[in-house]
């Protein structure tokens, strides 16, 4: 960087400021002439919600010159702002009479914005006449007299401004400290800097970062340079970031077979940011606990946090910034693929992580869970307006989008996979594409390598329809099964909008594995797979002595090993029966997966009344011999649905004790001392000692708040494992009262850990005192006290205690206005928040509630799709209720005998 004032500048920055000065940005310094520019805010209207947001292909961009400057010096932030110059180079492709560009939250500089003829040899260039902003396209407008020439190059030009300040959008102001006092404009000189000519990029792409922050840096063996930044006071938490991003970048540069294109990658760590992390190209942008991790301090799960989020955005490099989508109706293109990716990119570095395994619970059943509901929506999904795009950044884009390249990798075989992939990116690199555009690289290399396959006819039905299916497995004889198919929801009695209606009649190209008692091959590959069409009422599968005898009432088959394919599975009674009843017998016959399937289909297929709900209770009879993660991840999971459902009913006691007689066993052998313990086995531990505490298990609660006891005594001292502070601080806080939370909240100001800070306040939320969780309700809403980014973590965290759950949704009302008004424009917080503050409405008392209040807040902005599905959520809770309270209750009734 250059001062500018140092009477030695060098030519291009005296005439960067000279420029600055001329297009209304006067303060740059001393010496800058002042013309008195105004500004003026561009006239908008109230319009009826728009459809048609895409920018005219009349004009293409084929650069941009930008210059920015802010003014943060002032003493007070609330007059902080930023001005802004911007020149574009336009290719006219067909005559127009105006020129469109996108501006949100703009002000224009009276006078300045103009147009001219790139070439000096264009005969007659139109004049600007006036502009305007479309306020609900997000468009500026700038009117011509007359049409441009196609074929002829134009530069439209003009000056902003806007203000700066800390609502986590755009160009915004971020502390390093909470609470802390803007400096003045004394003795502060001017620095401007210039930046090279990026290569052919999205505009979306684009960051910058004005801070004081300090770097690690390293040199990749393909010699990129790779740097690391943040706050001086916490860059010694950025070592493992460092280390893990130069790994995982050049191993994306071998697996693509495509260099990686910039000469160096940036990542930041921002103490305000609203999303995970971002992929801008060059410099990605994350949330601190994405970025930082401190051994001792931070926990194996805050390890493999930033571990996969580093990994997601460097895949973005290639997906996303290198190709991008030509809309967004294909941000799956993006996402899903970054997703599927950020696995393989962890696995290469940390292969004992088991990362497939984890791929399972993490993304595949999570998605199930959405997928499964009527207000769902196909992967691609045509986008017409800008609260539209925030509304798909959600699990179908991500999860569902990873888990169907996962499933097209299968059936492909990853040789052809990976060669079609690289294939696609040399075609499209410097370019957008379209989902179409990757099919017929697949289909290609499928073809070449002898499999001929029509990849998009298969995958269309998996990315232009929503939902999935149910695969239905029945042994005929010894020799054959039958296959058939047929649609899963949740609650089979919702009615479907008809927003999005199916091409296929909700039937799939389905690739099909499966095993037997007798034969128990679950390692199966892209030759093993058999197909069920779309076209074909069913199929038969022929297995020639690799079935049991039909008679045989302890043998049975098995599909979709590996959970590889996006499907559940569902067989006759007595096939499910035999399969529970190996799992109570010798559950390792079957791998940790496949265990975890049986236990997530069944659960997900008795919701949906597809099987009777004793037959999911006997899939979880066998949990205390189970020792594996992955399994009891998924059957905690699926039972603390049940959980929330029966916590306020005469039936909670009875349930508890059922958990208590389930997890006894394996805590009593994993216990509270994390030492030594393997990356999984660190995971088993937290989450039988979560479980244990909070179905009140002596020994957990009192090994728990000993350990915070020991704590508060000597504050410097920090006793409790890594591994286990989030269950030791949420236990002690429940158990205890004001003094135990006060202590906690300190220690929250204190931190110095991005990971702590946020294992701190969600333990905050955990207290069992209403008056607290009111106080802290209220504190989410000063920024002074919690960052404006963590204020929907408390109200999430407190919707899930069953103390706070009506005190959340009480204050979720109360503060909707505010709430959407700061988080409208964030692309998970919102539709979150609505799920967490709804997640346990399960009666009708409860929906009325929840109608009531969206026809009295019609404006629902980007959160308009998470209300939806939290109404359709809260009748698929009430019909479970309804259809399986005597069964569980009947089961409980046998168990307390």
């Amino acid at each position: 960087m250059l001062e500018v004032n140092d009477g030695v500048v060098s030519a291009a920055v005296k005439q960067q400021c000279q420029k600055l000065a001329q297009r209304g940005n006067t303060d740059i310094c001393d010496a800058c002439p002042r013309d008195g520019s105004k500004t003026t805010a561009l006239a908008t209207s109230k319009k009826a919600k728009v459809k048609d947001v895409r920018l005219p292909r009349s004009l293409e961009p084929l650069y941009y010159d930008l210059e920015l400057q802010p003014f943060m010096y002032s003493g007070n932030v609330d007059e902080f702002s930023f001005r802004g110059y911007v020149s574009i180079v336009l290719d006219c492709r067909e005559a127009t009479n105006n020129v469109t560009l996108q501006a949100n939250k703009l002000m224009i500089i009276d006078g300045t914005v103009t147009f001219s003829a790139l070439s000096s040899t264009t005969s007659s260039v139109p004049a600007v006449t006036s502009w305007e902003l479309d306020e609900e396209r997000q468009f500026l407008v700038i009117h011509l007299d007359e049409e441009m020439k196609v074929g002829e190059k134009y530069v439209a030009a003009l000056n902003f401004t806007g203000p700066l300040k800390d609502d986590l959008h755009g160009l915004y102001l971020s502390s390093y400290v909470r609470g802390d006092k803007p400096v003045t404009d004394q003795g502060i000189d001017w620095v401007a800097d210039v930046f090279e000519t990026t290569p052919k990029m999205s505009t979306y792409l684009l960051a910058f970062v004005i801070s004081d922050f300090v770097n690690l840096n390293a040199t990749t063996s393909n010699n990129i340079t790779y740097r690391v930044w943040a706050r001086p006071e916490s860059i010694g938490q950025a070592h493992y970031a460092l280390e893990v991003g130069v790994k995982v970048l050049t191993f994306f540069e071998d697996y693509y077979k495509i260099p990686y294109p910039l000469p160096k990658q940036d990542m930041i760590a921002i103490p305000d940011f609203s999303a995970g992390a971002m992929e801008n190209w060059g410099l990605i942008t994350y949330r601190e606990t994405a970025m930082l991790y401190q051994p001792g301090v931070s926990s194996e799960g805050d390890k493999q946090r930033v571990a996969v989020i580093v990994s997601h955005e460097l895949a973005h490099q290639w997906f996303g910034d290198l190709v991008t989508p030509s809309w967004w109706d294909d941000l799956w293109l993006n996402e899903g693929f970054a997703s599927y990716m950020e696995y393989v990119g962890v696995d290469f570095v940390h292969p004992d992580w088991k990362m497939f395994e984890q791929f399972v619970a993490e993304d595949l059943h999570n998605v199930f869970d959405f997928d499964g509901l009527v207000t769902s929506h196909p992967i691609y999904v045509p986008v017409y307006h800008p609260d539209e795009i925030n509304e798909i950044f959600d699990r179908i884009s991500y999860g569902k989008g990873a888990c169907v390249i996962a499933m097209m990798k299968h059936f492909l075989g990853p040789n052809t996979f990976t060669k079609a992939l690289t294939n696609y990116l040399r075609e499209r690199k410097y370019d957008a594409a379209f989902h179409n555009d990757l099919w017929a690289a697949m289909t290609k290399q499928s073809q070449m390598d002898g499999k001929n396959l029509d990849v998009k006819a298969i995958m269309d039905t998996w990315t232009l329809q929503m939902n999935y299916p149910i695969v239905t497995l029945t042994q005929i004889d010894k020799d054959n099964v039958k296959v058939t198919q047929s649609r899963y929801l949740q609650d089979p009695s919702a009615i479907d909008p008809g927003k999005y209606e199916s091409p296929y009649d909700y039937k799939w190209d389905v690739p099909v594995t499966l095993t037997s008692s007798v034969e128990r091959h679950f390692n199966q590959t892209h030759g093993h797979v058999h197909w069920l069409w779309k076209s074909a009422e069913e199929a038969t599968i022929y297995l020639a002595g690799q079935l049991p005898d039909v008679s045989d009432d302890k043998g049975w088959i098995m599909g979709n090993l590996g959970q590889h394919g996006y499907y559940r599975v569902s067989y006759d009674h007595r096939n499910w029966k035999a399969l529970c009843a190996q799992l109570s017998t010798d559950h390792q016959v079957i791998p940790p997966i496949n265990r975890a399937q049986i236990i997530n289909d069944a659960w997900s297929l008795a919701k949906g009344s597809y099987l009777p709900m004793e037959i999911a209770l006997q899939t979880v009879e066998y949990l205390q011999n189970e020792m594996d993660y992955l399994p009891w991840d998924v059957a905690t999971s699926e039972l603390s649905y049940v959980d929330t459902m029966l916590s306020r009913t005469g039936l909670y006691g009875d349930f508890e004790k059922f958990m208590t007689s389930k997890i006894q066993a394996p805590f009593s052998k994993v216990g509270m001392n994390n030492t030594g313990a393997t990356h999984l086995q660190s995971y088993m531990r937290s989450l039988l000692s979560s479980k244990a505490c909070y179905y009140d298990d002596s020994s957990c609660l009192d090994n728990a708040t000993t350990l915070f006891r020991q704590w508060m005594a000597d504050p410097a001292k920090n006793p409790v494992d890594a591994g286990l502070k989030g269950t030791v601080y949420c236990t002690a806080i429940r158990q205890g009262g004001l003094e135990e939370w006060t202590f906690a909240y300190q220690q929250y100001k204190l931190a110095q850990v991005a990971a702590e800070e946020a294992r701190l306040l969600t333990a905050m939320a955990c207290s069992s005192h209403i008056w607290i969780l009111s106080r802290y309700l209220e504190l989410s809403m000063m920024h002074s006290e919690i960052r404006k980014q963590d204020a929907l973590k408390v109200i999430s965290s407190i919707a899930r205690n069953k103390i706070g759950r009506s005190l959340a949704w009480d204050f979720f009302r109360a503060n909707w206005p505010t709430i959407h008004s700061e988080h409208g424009g964030s692309f998970f917080a919102l539709s979150n928040l609505i799920g967490s503050v709804t997640s346990s409405f399960n009666t009708e008392f409860d929906l009325q509630q929840l109608n009531d209040f969206m026809a009295q807040n019609p404006n629902q902005g980007s959160g308009n799709r998470a209300f939806l599905q939290a109404v359709e959520k809260a009748r698929s809770n009430i019909a479970w209720m309804e259809q399986h309270y005597s069964t569980l209750k009947n089961w409980l009734g046998k168990l307390s005998l």
